[in-house]
């Protein structure tokens, strides 16, 4: 990774979303809707463009199944950002998981009124 460099995927809708590397240099990161990261995106990685809640994870080098990310289970609209503070290597191993129990409708963003 470069510096203020990121990479992005997508975190899948009806599972629990595991967040887990190492890395030689600090690591943030963030869940954002597709919305989110489009004004992240314009706005050249500047998270000041970006409206609205947002969760993350403060920058580390060593995030063990350092977070469990839920609101996807009933939404298909988040995507996981990883942004670097410097040039550096991760090693990324994130997984996933069905949650318990399933949402009675959905979570997150797409539960809010008008979200679409």
């Amino acid at each position: 990774m470069t510096a203020n460099g990121w990479r992005e995927g997508s975190v899948p809708d009806t599972f629990d979303y595991f967040v887990s590397f190492t890395s030689n240099v600090s690591v943030t990161v963030y869940f954002f809707t597709m919305g989110q990261f489009v004004q992240y995106s314009v706005c050249n990685g500047d998270i000041r463009c970006v409206s609205g809640y947002y969760d993350s994870i403060p920058a580390t080098t060593n995030a063990q199944q350092y977070t469990l990310f839920t609101l996807g289970e009933g939404c298909a609209d988040y995507l996981a950002i990883y942004v670097a503070s410097g040039n550096g290597v991760i090693h990324p191993n994130v997984g996933v998981s069905r949650p318990a129990a399933f949402p009675i409708g959905p979570t997150g963003y797409c539960g809010q009124a008008g979200s679409g």
